[in-house]
């Protein structure tokens, strides 16, 4: 299922960010849900010193659109009663690997970084529909001659 690439990033080596089957991708996409593989933690984005320099831009000219906290969270556990964060969202992250922090990071379109990555997913996740609806309706055309 996952051996076929639907959508993809070309970061000059061809390099395949997330995997899908491109048929099911465009019969579900934003309709149901499906699977979908991804080697993001690869990706020069999103490596922590990347998210750093985003969570800064961020902090300083969206802090609304970034969330997070930290300390053990226990499964089903209401919002209410997180610990307090002891550090800054900064600080947190720059001790990610030892402070049990989860981030949220909203509306990363609106940075310059990672907007012209969010377009070329788009953009190629759409080509991809496109394509995937087109050989469906070859196949349909194809087989009433």
């Amino acid at each position: 299922m996952l051996d076929r690439p639907a959508f993809e990033y070309d970061s000059g080596n061809e390099a395949r960010w997330i995997i899908t089957d491109p048929n099911v991708a465009s019969e579900k996409f934003n309709r149901q849900s499906f699977e979908i593989s991804h080697r993001l933690s690869s990706h020069p984005l999103f490596q922590l010193s990347k998210l750093l320099e985003l969570a800064e831009r961020t902090a300083k000219s969206r802090p609304e659109d970034l969330y997070f906290d930290m300390g053990k969270v226990r499964t089903g556990q209401r919002w209410d009663q997180i610990p307090e964060a002891k550090f800054s969202a900064i600080e947190a992250l720059q001790q990610l690997e030892s402070s049990d922090a989860w981030f949220i990071f909203r509306h990363t379109q609106h940075d310059p970084s990672t907007k012209s990555y969010l377009t070329a997913v788009s953009r190629k996740s759409r080509r991809s529909r496109v394509m995937a609806s087109t050989r469906k309706l070859d196949r349909k055309t194809s087989s009433y001659l």
